[in-house]
């Protein structure tokens, strides 16, 4: 039997009330001021899956001034038997070093787990991040960094999958240049300023730059083919740029060389901090020495430093000998760690149970799954 949890905790403060959010720039100001506050919580990010044919909902915690002081975002996911997990993914957000927080968190998983049983979801899952220590600042306490004690007391589930990619690294950008540049690894800097002599140019737009967009997703779709992952639909990143653009948080980044589009990058901001989330490269014999891709990530660093950005979250790294990471990120992953950074490993995946019946028949289902997949390999 799996076990089943619910949420055990002391009720929630006189007036404050859970429900469906319609501000989105009291969102994502909300989601810009948390230490572990993430993109994939951003108002962009859920408006851009809806237009690729997913199912968004939000919900937030309301103070009794109305006031947001905890919020998720969720994809309705459906599985068996016609029922549906909601999954918040890198969420919720809450701020975590406050002194209620805590009972701001409380109604939130329990407005979450009403909304669940109304649309007969099995369990709500969610994905809290892990704050970096360079986005925390000198002032916040080491409590607030990893979020497992807050999901663990409450009566989630730990569960083994893993979702998002697990670890990142975060890269403070300093002043953009030389003091950042310092931080790159040697052949790193060797390998832009052999791209910048070999006669590669680089081409800054905006996120609502349709015909660069479209020219990133032509590189997005060759790196997948080459890489064997399915890149999201043209849609997705077109709303995801246009929407970002609209608060001056989105930057598209092309390298040229020969008169082709060779690299490019897309990415997105939420005040100081900001996540390389979209790239994309060609890989020729021919173009071996442009170093294309090491030029965006250059650029890209730069334009975010002069224009008041901290931070730069490189959107999933493999750490070097990671026996629990999947080998399969490890190409991708040495080009990131190259541009130093802080590891960091978010805690994982937890599940709030809605429904007991449904959520310990689909454990009994994916065992016996796992047993015959086992069995199959002797």
């Amino acid at each position: 039997m799996w076990p089943v949890f619910a949420v055990t905790s002391q009720p929630p403060s006189a007036g404050r009330t859970v429900g469906p959010a319609t501000d989105c720039r009291a969102w994502d100001s909300f989601v810009a001021r948390q230490p572990a506050g993430d993109l994939l919580q951003s108002w962009a990010w859920s408006e851009a899956g809806k237009a690729s044919g997913e199912t968004w909902e939000r919900v937030a915690a309301f103070e009794p001034d109305g006031s947001i002081g905890a919020l998720a975002q969720y994809e309705v996911r459906r599985t068996l038997f016609g029922r549906s997990v909601l999954y918040a993914a890198h969420g919720p957000v809450w701020p975590r070093s406050a002194p209620d927080s805590g009972a701001a968190l409380d109604s939130l998983l329990r407005g979450l787990k009403r909304i669940g049983r109304q649309q007969g979801a099995m369990s709500v899952t969610v994905d809290p991040r892990r704050a970096a220590r360079v986005d925390l600042g000198p002032r916040h306490p080491e409590a607030v960094i990893d979020p497992t004690a807050d999901m663990i007391d409450r009566g989630l589930h730990k569960m083994t999958l893993n979702i998002q990619l697990p670890t990142t690294r975060v890269v403070s950008l300093l002043d953009g240049g030389e003091a950042l540049m310092a931080t790159w690894d040697a052949d790193v800097r060797r390998l832009v300023r052999r791209g910048r002599n070999e006669g590669v140019e680089v081409e800054v737009l905006g996120g609502d730059d349709a015909k660069g967009i479209r020219q990133l997703y032509d590189l997005l779709h060759t790196t997948g083919e080459r890489s064997g992952f399915q890149p999201r639909p043209l849609c997705f990143i077109e709303t995801l740029g246009r929407e970002f653009q609209r608060g001056q948080g989105a930057l598209l980044v092309l390298a040229h060389f020969q008169r082709r589009v060779i690299a490019g990058a897309l990415t997105l901001r939420l005040r100081e901090r900001a996540w390389y989330q979209v790239a994309g490269s060609i890989k020729e014999r021919a173009i071996k020495h442009a170093n294309g891709p090491y030029a965006v990530m250059a650029r890209t660093m730069s334009e975010l430093a002069s224009s008041g950005v901290r931070t730069l979250d490189l959107a999933g790294v493999v750490e070097r000998n990671d026996y629990r990471s999947d080998p399969a990120w490890e190409g991708l992953s040495a080009f990131k760690r190259g541009f130093g950074g802080e590891p960091v490993r978010h805690p994982g995946t937890f599940d709030l149970v809605v429904d007991p019946f449904w959520y310990t028949l689909r454990g009994w289902r994916r065992a016996l799954v796992g047993l015959g997949r086992v069995r199959a390999t002797r």
